[in-house]
């Protein structure tokens, strides 16, 4: 029987970062990886989660310290850009929402097969012990320190693992949630599909106009995550270093139930319907990798346990791919378990702090699904939306990049009432952009450059540039509920007029919330 004091089962993102990170942080530790992928196809592995925000980058540049690797094999992105309004116009005639340079944060477009290869080679020349080609077949919890994982090859010949620590990594498997019923379905229902196109598809070639042109007088559209929404789903299109194209499509459940995208004629059949300008450009270019998911997020009621047993990455909970917040929790998971496990070489990791931890990051991931849940319909309101993504993009800026930036884990406990402030003002704002979105009948402008110059969102962005630690940043984020809270009440008082105009006198004479 092969013994480790770390088991990772799954050899995705989640399971090799989380591998490279613990090996960074300790050179003793035994470490294995468990990986149901054959060795070539692990190298070569296909992924969705190509698009990265600024919490991400953060994790992969300087936590994993891949900054050198980021720049040279894959694109800085050029930040989200939004495509709203009426499908069936021509793309210089939509509501667009972007950037025309690149923010002053770096965040990246990641070929997933091309970082997979670093992270396995990394690990192979720092005495990880790597396990491909073997499916598991049970993993049994005994007294910590005792576990065990039974695994197989594709002969069928079994193989017995020990560890102290049982990291599962294993996605949408879930193997622990699974086994021990933990998983829950959290009311956000929805559905995607996605493929590569085998050739890059320059958003700019979509249109000759001179003046949408103009817009972009760098020529770096197509480095963004670019979005195209309407009612209830949306389509996500990214250029990959590789030369390839993602195209993903998104849909609410609760607005389009009887939809289904099963094959790549589903697909195109789709986006021929409801995105044909896009469908025009694509339709008739080869493609590979196409994979659906008929229902896309889940929750948990437990990730991290007292027997040492951990879930990382999707194994726990996945929220939802608008604004790329998957690598961003795994990040926060993996950086949450790692430290446990190095406290615990030194007798400083009690069932308390791991139940404290569980609790934080279940709280992030409750808060956060907010930003989804029930949202999708605000996509066919371009002005609502506008507003939306402002929220959005501040409450991500203050609130939830900084808790994996700079690991406010480790102080949550003092900061139980700020926790609360945000998540109760999320769930008001949320709700007010529901109820807006049915009513408003303002037109967006045809153009808005974002984040807008002049605005606070400008240097709210570069504070994430500072060097703060847990404690300090802890501080900042409430210190930084002022800024929220008035943030709240302006875009408030803009939704009461059509919300509320008879009683908008008494509103603003009220202040506002």
């Amino acid at each position: 029987m092969d013994h480790f004091d770390v088991l990772i089962c799954g050899g995705g993102l989640a399971g090799l970062s989380f591998a490279r990170q613990l090996r960074s942080g300790s050179e003793t530790l035994r470490i294995g990886i468990i990986d149901r992928k054959a060795d070539s196809e692990a190298r070569t592995r296909y992924q969705v989660g190509e698009s990265t925000v600024e919490g991400a980058a953060y994790y992969l540049s300087h936590k994993l310290k891949l900054r050198n690797h980021l720049d040279k094999s894959h694109l800085l992105k050029n930040g989200p850009r939004f495509f709203c309004g009426n499908p069936n116009r021509s793309i210089e005639q939509r509501i667009e929402i972007g950037s025309a340079g690149f923010p002053r944060i770096p965040s990246y477009q990641l070929d997933r097969s091309i970082l997979a290869k670093e992270l396995i080679d990394w690990n192979d020349a720092n005495n990880i012990d790597f396990f491909p080609g073997y499916t598991i077949r049970k993993i049994s919890i005994h007294q910590i320190g005792k576990h065990t994982v039974t695994a197989s090859d594709t002969n069928g010949n079994k193989r017995e693992f020990s560890a102290k620590w049982i990291i599962d990594a294993s996605g949408r498997r879930r193997l622990l949630q699974k086994q021990f019923n933990l998983s829950r379905a959290n009311g956000h229902r929805t559905a995607a599909a996605w493929l590569h196109i085998n050739e890059t598809i320059d958003i700019n070639t979509l249109s000759s106009d001179s003046d949408w042109h103009a817009r972009d007088p760098q020529g770096i559209r197509f480095r963004s995550t670019c979005f195209f929404v309407g009612k209830g789903y949306w389509v996500w299109l990214i250029v990959l270093a590789s030369g390839k194209t993602s195209i993903g499509i998104v849909l609410d459940k609760n607005e389009h139930p009887d939809i289904v995208l099963r094959t790549p004629t589903d697909f195109r059949a789709w986006l021929n319907k409801n995105e044909p300008t896009l469908h025009e450009h694509v339709h008739n270019r080869p493609h590979q990798n196409f994979h659906s998911l008929p229902e896309l997020s889940y929750s948990a009621r437990r990730v991290f346990s007292p027997e040492l047993w951990a879930c990382v990455g999707d194994a726990g909970v996945f929220l939802d791919p608008l604004y790329s917040p998957g690598i961003d929790m795994i990040g926060l998971s993996n950086s949450m378990v790692v430290d446990l496990i190095l406290r615990d070489q030194t007798g400083d990791c009690d069932a308390h702090r791991i139940e404290t931890y569980n609790d934080f990051y279940l709280r992030t991931a409750r808060t956060y699904l907010k930003t989804f849940r029930a949202n999708y319909p605000v996509f066919d309101n371009p002005y609502v939306f506008m507003a939306k993504l402002y929220w959005d993009t501040l409450l991500y800026w203050v609130y939830f990049a900084p808790l994996q930036i700079y690991d406010i884990y480790r102080v949550a406990q003092t900061g139980e009432d700020c926790f609360n402030r945000f998540a109760r003002l999320e769930s008001r704002m949320q709700h007010l952009f529901r109820r807006w979105a049915r009513v408003c009948n303002r037109l967006a402008p045809n153009y808005t450059a974002y984040p807008p110059p002049g605005s606070i969102l400008i240097e709210l962005h570069s504070e994430l540039n500072h060097a703060r630690t847990a404690e300090d940043a802890l501080q900042y984020i409430k210190d930084s509920l002022e800024i929220v809270e008035a943030t709240a009440g302006v875009i408030f008082m803009r939704a009461a007029t059509e919300l509320y105009p008879a009683h908008i006198e008494q509103l603003k004479a009220r202040g506002g919330i």
